[in-house]
């Protein structure tokens, strides 16, 4: 009996830390990763934080496209309870692009997105950033 206990602990653990994210992300300790390219290619841009579970405190894209110049976000992204975040982590978003890589960003890719308390791009060439595009 006791043995029978213990497996539906470990089914209901199991359970209560499912994960769901679109196709071309992984999930690894709290960690969301996304092959930017291939959400598009797949129409899954805007992206839906609904589609993620456990919520998306931590986003890494990587396989940019040379312009971010649409909202990348759908707007359920601006209705995130920051209350639910694992206070072990900041809301961070990053951008990695292949070393040296160039990358334009648009007024308003990040539209819905107030919640990011750290933003990174890495091995990005910028280059100008236009007025507004962090609101």
């Amino acid at each position: 009996m006791r043995l029978s206990i213990s497996l539906l602990q470990l089914a209901l653990v199991g359970y209560a830390h499912a994960q769901a994210m679109p196709s071309a992300c992984t999930y690894n300790d709290g960690l969301y990763e996304c092959d930017l390219t291939s959400l598009s290619s797949n129409s899954q841009i805007p992206l839906e934080a609904s589609k993620f579970t456990p919520i998306p405190q931590r986003l890494r894209f990587w396989k940019l496209p040379a312009s971010l110049n649409t909202a990348i976000f759908h707007t359920d992204f601006g209705s995130l309870a920051a209350a639910d975040f694992d206070t072990n982590y900041p809301a961070s978003l990053e951008f990695l692009c292949e070393e040296g890589a160039s990358l334009s960003i648009a007024t308003g890719f990040l539209t819905n997105m107030d919640y990011i308390e750290e933003l990174k791009f890495t091995n990005c060439d910028l280059g100008g950033i236009p007025a507004a595009a962090f609101r």
